[in-house]
């Protein structure tokens, strides 16, 4: 099986996170959609288009907007446009291969019945497909490449033919599988809501846990366990990422961003900006501004 490490190798997605605020995919005359078969455990990141993640063989953890999801072959995630998704390394060796496709919506719009179908998908992350579903969805996803590449005559009408094919499989097969795909910890799930909401206030493990009515020693491990990630690390991605949206749609002062967010200091903001994404806050802006 020929792998490609396309977007989702580990280095390219965090170029991209500290070039813009969301991983851009595609230039302004392409056709947005690209299939990648990828073993790489991807940094977290995000974009606008939608994507589509199937595991075809060994296992693994990836998290999606706020829930952590186990892989085994067969099992897939939509992760819709501007959710924040990552790989969540194992020290178990799981050896995950995902294909991967992502696409903007527009290559659908005169495919009512495929759009119909991701709308129906709205609210879902996890699906399972079967062993035959697996199969006719791989093929899918190849000649979709290779028409890419190619570029033969009338090659996006036949690639769009091919998507509406993917979506209308992934759709059907969705409405039966919730309950295949292993979710995280539900009260992991209730602290990264939380967090969520209260991301710009001082934020204390112990506080958290008293909250929950769990051990502080207990939520970090649970909590690490789930998300890949330790508490303190979670927030400081909510707040960077908040961060890039506001130097990104506005034009208010860094320092102005960084109280917003939850910093008390300028020095500790900038710090932590260009530990996540690479680079400074003034500098992110002037390219997201390019």
């Amino acid at each position: 099986m020929n792998m490609y490490n396309g977007v989702h190798n580990q280095n390219d997605s965090q170029e991209a996170l500290s070039q813009s605020h969301k991983q851009v995919l595609f230039r302004e005359n392409d056709v947005p959609i690209m299939v990648s078969w990828t073993s790489t455990i991807p940094e977290a990141h995000y974009h606008a288009e939608t994507e589509f993640s199937i595991a075809i063989r060994g296992s693994g953890r990836y998290f999606v907007k706020d829930t952590a999801y186990d892989l085994s072959p067969g099992s897939g995630l939509m992760v819709h446009g501007d959710d924040v998704h990552y790989g969540i390394p194992s020290d178990k060796g799981g050896n995950l291969l995902r294909v991967v496709i992502m696409f903007s919506q527009t290559l659908l719009e005169a495919r009512p019945t495929a759009l119909n179908a991701i709308s129906r998908l709205n609210g879902l992350t996890a699906f399972a497909l079967n062993s035959t579903e697996t199969n006719n969805v791989e093929q899918l996803l190849r000649n979709i490449e290779d028409e890419i590449a190619a570029k033969r005559e009338n090659w996006l009408d036949i690639v769009i033919c091919q998507l509406e094919r993917f979506v209308l499989i992934v759709s059907r097969a969705a409405t039966s599988s919730l309950s295949n795909i292993k979710k995280s910890n539900p009260l992991v799930k209730e602290v990264i809501a939380r967090l969520n909401e209260t991301y710009a206030r001082k934020q204390f493990v112990e506080d958290i846990a008293k909250e929950f009515c769990i051990s502080p020693s207990a939520l970090r491990r649970t909590f690490k366990q789930e998300t890949g990630l330790g508490i303190k690390e979670f927030i400081i991605r909510i707040r960077i990422n908040a961060a890039k949206k506001l130097l990104e749609d506005s034009n208010a002062k860094v320092a102005a961003v960084a109280y917003s967010v939850g910093y008390d200091s300028l020095s500790a903001f900038n710090r932590e900006f260009r530990l996540v994404t690479g680079v400074s806050p003034s500098n992110y802006r002037k390219s997201s501004n390019d």
